[in-house]
């Protein structure tokens, strides 16, 4: 049977937002920054436009289907994860890691403030990168529209060229690649303008060139680092608790990136709510 074509199209993965449903439920917390106010939805209702990745109207899903094609390689590895919060990279092939590295970059680029800093990545491909900024605003978006824009139809006009910008991402980093698996007490939260935090150093002389971090669960944190250290091991990985400290500057981090959508498997904290109230003030400040 031929699959219909998708017109309500997710930028931030349905299965992914799947892993911050409320215990037992099949709903997300989720706060909206534009509004101000609390809600508490359904996957499908969240992070989603129609016709995302389409272009000039005509409804042919291309970028849609083949982004797939890596995610549910992807989706895998996460499930892996989550379903046994006590492994540890022995259980990871070389393919494997790749596929997870490919799953969270995807992640990174299908919103658009995350296609700002792949429109510098893919015109930096000697590995030059320039920082992107902590924050892309709504008017940033607005102002970029045109670049984001161009980046779909390139994506779509282009596939072989877009496969060849992710795997000579990993073909050049996966010697200095590190994959750490943070396991924390206290829940994560993630934001629908980009649920990848990434940053990045330039220079030869930092022992971190870039990170990308992402809350695979309220409890999980992958930080994918690529070290400019020859003597860390290949694609190694390892696993470490993570400090209250910590979690409370990533969540504070998520909501100060966001322009729409907050997410959480519990109810938000006091202090997060707080947070939220001025992120929300700070973005509808005529």
């Amino acid at each position: 049977m031929v699959q219909g074509k998708t017109i309500r199209q997710h930028y931030v993965q349905r299965e992914y937002i799947k892993n911050f449903c409320i215990n037992n439920t099949d709903l997300v917390n989720a706060y909206n920054i534009c509004v101000g106010n609390e809600k508490k939805l359904k996957p499908t209702s969240l992070c989603v436009i129609k016709e995302m990745y389409e272009l000039n109207g005509i409804l042919d899903n291309r970028i849609e289907n083949h982004l797939k094609e890596f995610e549910d390689k992807g989706i895998q590895q996460i499930k892996k994860i989550v379903d046994f919060e006590s492994i540890n990279g022995d259980i990871f092939t070389n393919e494997d890691l790749k596929s997870l590295y490919q799953y969270v970059f995807l992640q990174l680029i299908r919103t658009k403030s995350g296609q700002l800093v792949f429109q510098s990545i893919k015109e930096n491909l000697d590995l030059k990168f320039s920082k992107p900024s902590k924050h892309v605003s709504n008017s940033e978006l607005y102002k970029n529209s045109e670049i984001i824009n161009r980046n779909i139809k390139w994506i779509h006009d282009n596939m072989n060229e877009f496969d060849d910008v992710i795997d000579s991402l990993w073909v050049a980093f996966h010697d200095s690649m590190r994959f750490g698996l943070y396991v924390s007490e206290k829940p994560l939260l993630i934001t629908s303008d980009c649920p990848v935090d990434t940053d990045v150093i330039p220079g030869i002389y930092f022992p971190c060139l870039c990170y990308l971090k992402m809350a695979l669960t309220p409890r999980i944190l992958l930080d994918i680092e690529i070290v400019m250290n020859k003597s860390i091991k290949v694609c190694s990985f390892f696993k470490c608790e993570l400090t209250n400290d910590i979690v409370f500057d990533f969540n504070k981090k998520i909501i100060s990136n966001a322009n729409y959508w907050v997410m959480s498997s519990n109810e938000f904290s006091i202090s997060q709510r707080m947070l939220l109230i001025e992120q929300h003030k700070r973005m509808t400040k005529v």
